[in-house]
């Protein structure tokens, strides 16, 4: 009987495509060697992006790779929840985001719009607008 393959299709970035996109997008990166600057490598730049490329990024640098592109590590690590790295200033606002991470994971497009407009709501009942009245 055959393996059963889970449903990879969403993974099949490597963590170094990873870091490469979230370089590019967070910090405007084009190249590998705007990489190694953003990251302060400073000798053996060139062979280090290759290492990584063809083994994958060690899990001890993932952090401080993650920080310094200012991405989420697990992302950057598995492809868990979303790419940016986002702080909540309350527990229900990582309550809010915990769960968007989860429905980002499981690609719930129809649940994540549903969030975004009861937020916008709540957001525009929270200040209301003066109406001259007051």
């Amino acid at each position: 009987m055959p393996p059963i393959i889970l449903n990879t299709m969403f993974r099949m970035t490597s963590d170094f495509d990873r870091m490469m996109d979230a370089a590019k997008i967070l910090k405007g990166c084009k190249t590998a060697a705007d990489v190694v600057k953003l990251l302060g490598i400073s000798e053996n730049g060139d062979q280090l992006m290759t290492n990584w490329k063809s083994r994958g990024i060690p899990r001890a640098r993932i952090n401080e790779i993650a920080k310094k592109i200012g991405c989420n590590p697990f992302w950057l690590e598995d492809g868990d929840g979303i790419m940016e790295f986002v702080y909540a200033k309350t527990k229900a606002e990582a309550s809010v985001l915990t769960a968007m991470q989860i429905m980002a994971a499981e690609h719930q497009e129809d649940s994540v719009a549903t969030v975004v407009k009861v937020s916008n709501s709540l957001a525009e009942q929270a200040h209301p607008k003066h109406n001259g009245t007051q």
